[in-house]
């Protein structure tokens, strides 16, 4: 009985804190907020998760200059499962007897912003690579694979 008072007395005391530390708002009053600041620039935590700004988009972002770095990070990172036509002929792809997408068939519904989501998520058996490279180069690489066509 003594253990059930004093939790009845601890969060009596607690609402009383904290009814006495919110300020209510009568009809009529105003409340100005500072709302003109940068959560990108703040080192903050939202819930569980670590807050980080949303990742910039590269819409229509097909010049050379980002094809011939996709270029160099395809032959890193892709030519080894996908080939070094993008057919999914490469040598590691054989040794793992898995088939890779043939990447000259992709027709021109399947969108850059698709295309940059596999590449960072993966799918099947190809692993996500949103931990080794950017979002620029997420791009790049899919600029360059909108180059390789079938001979």
């Amino acid at each position: 009985m003594i253990h059930y008072k004093s939790m009845l007395i601890f969060s009596l005391f607690t609402l009383l804190v904290t009814a006495c530390a919110v300020r209510s708002i009568a009809p009529g009053d105003t409340m100005e907020m500072n709302m003109d600041f940068d959560l990108s620039a703040m080192d903050m935590r939202h819930g569980w998760a670590f807050f980080t700004p949303p990742k910039v988009t590269y819409v229509g972002n097909n010049d050379e200059d980002s094809a011939k770095r996709g270029k160099k990070l395809f032959i890193q990172h892709c030519q080894k499962c996908h080939g070094e036509t993008g057919i999914g002929n490469g040598t590691l792809a054989k040794e793992m007897k898995i088939r890779p997408a043939n990447l000259q068939n992709l027709n021109s519904e399947v969108t850059n912003t698709y295309l940059v989501v596999q590449i960072n998520n993966g799918k099947g058996a190809m692993p996500k690579w949103e931990d080794f490279l950017n979002q620029q180069q997420a791009y790049d690489l899919t600029n360059y694979i909108r180059t390789l066509k079938k001979k």
